[in-house]
């Protein structure tokens, strides 16, 4: 079903989000070729972020709303 698959997507972007915010906590202790090689996850981290952003987008738009007289009939 399309709304398991949007919460899979979004569970996926949290991660991705932790993960981020994980890096950029090291990142202030970190000097040298350790940063660099941060930075450059880092950068990863974001591309990844941004396509499971764009992505969710999408599937919020396939999926359409119940329409009003199903919602009516169960009453």
């Amino acid at each position: 079903m399309k709304s398991e698959e949007i919460l899979l997507a979004i569970k996926e972007l949290e991660n991705w989000r932790n993960r981020k915010e994980k890096i950029s906590n090291e990142l202030m202790t970190l000097s040298g070729d350790e940063k660099n090689e941060k930075k450059k996850e880092l950068e990863k981290i974001n591309e990844q972020i941004a396509y499971y952003e764009s992505l969710i987008k999408d599937m919020k738009k396939e999926v359409k709303p119940p329409k009003i007289g199903h919602l009516l009939d169960a009453i």
